[in-house]
């Protein structure tokens, strides 16, 4: 193997080790894409993706990028798609119309073992659009149980994170674009004082913005962390009374999607509050194992919130664990998934 190739791969296990603190148990296969000025990225693997089938002949192959069943159909390989939103292209929408009739076409092949969704919502999208209902099968996204499998109690996290132990914390974790409405939960943490804000994620120039903003209008309880590896997220959320879950109605994905995020949450075993978007309720239930607001009514979620600093809802939190590591790990997706195959995939 020539060396430049051995030192690439070895940098890759390096970022996947010290990002997500271990390396999967199965090789990765890296490939070129070959671009026009950073354009048609797409359509960039499909070439090398049907060496690659061509080369090893696998019973199956697991696609997300819909170019690469052209490659799949080509090679006489069978496979199993993943959608994840209801556009198979998000910024043509003739591209979008071709894909998205590619791809119902594709159904009527037997190479086409399963057509996975991410959420019940999308999977109706797509038998709507035609489909066919034998094929579709809805299974939300999950988390890895190893990251969690062994909590710290929230005075270990914090002493470790260098946090608080006089205060009930609120933990937002995740990305700080415009669609997010950072800016509501500034405004949040402001009707609750006595109560520390923390959020983590983002990159350093929508920290910087909204870290500016909470010092113009005078929210000093909340503080801006910055984006952190994954392996340090379950940390801070040990270190949290309350795990903030929130997006607007503006995120494209919003009607169909399974946020990751959720199911780290519900394994952390802490309070979850956030907004009741149809997709998210398909999991939690309010009151039950989670806080949820209607978000057609901004001032609910400032309610919902009371009532999990106010009360003890200790239990609430342990039951989205339970249902995490009985329901939502990467091991029963997988099974869930494999298990639905006719048995000539399997």
């Amino acid at each position: 193997m020539p060396e430049s190739k051995s030192q690439g791969e070895q940098a890759l296990k390096d970022t996947i080790n010290n990002t997500m603190g271990f390396y999967p148990e199965f090789s990765i296969i890296t490939y070129k894409k070959f671009t026009v000025f950073n354009k048609f990225k797409m359509l960039a693997a499909y070439f090398p993706v049907r060496r690659i089938l061509r080369e090893f002949k696998p019973d199956i192959v697991f696609l997300r990028n819909v170019v690469l069943t052209r490659a799949a159909m080509k090679t006489n390989t069978p496979f199993i798609y993943e959608s994840h939103n209801s556009l198979m292209h998000n910024t043509s929408s003739f591209l979008n119309g071709y894909w998205s009739n590619h791809i119902l076409r594709c159904s009527k092949s037997p190479l086409m073992r399963k057509f996975v969704v991410i959420s019940e919502a999308l999977g109706q999208f797509w038998i709507v659009k035609g489909m066919p209902e034998e094929l579709v099968l809805a299974v939300h996204d999950g988390f890895d149980p190893k990251s969690f499998e062994s909590p710290l109690t929230s005075e270990d996290a914090r002493a470790k994170l260098e946090l608080p132990l006089d205060k009930r914390i609120v933990l937002y974790i995740g990305s700080l674009y415009k669609d997010r409405e950072i800016d509501k939960i500034i405004e949040l943490a402001s009707k609750f004082d006595q109560t520390r804000f923390i959020i983590v994620g983002g990159n350093p120039g929508d920290v910087e913005l909204y870290a500016n903003l909470a010092r113009e209008t005078g929210v000093e309880n909340i503080e801006f962390k910055g984006r952190v590896n994954h392996i340090e997220t379950p940390d801070y959320m040990y270190a949290a009374d309350i795990l903030l879950m929130t997006w607007s109605k503006q995120v494209k994905t919003i009607n169909y999607c399974s946020p990751l995020k959720m199911f780290e949450y519900m394994a952390a075993g802490r309070v979850i509050v956030g907004h009741g978007f149809d997709t998210i309720r398909e999991v939690l239930t309010d009151g039950v194992d989670a806080y949820l607001s209607n978000p057609d009514i901004e001032e609910e979620l400032e309610e919902k919130l009371r009532i999990a600093i106010d009360s003890d809802s200790s239990e609430i939190g342990e039951r989205a664990r339970q249902k995490a590591f009985s329901q939502y790990s990467w091991q029963n997706r997988a099974a869930l998934i494999f298990d639905s195959l006719p048995s000539q995939s399997t």
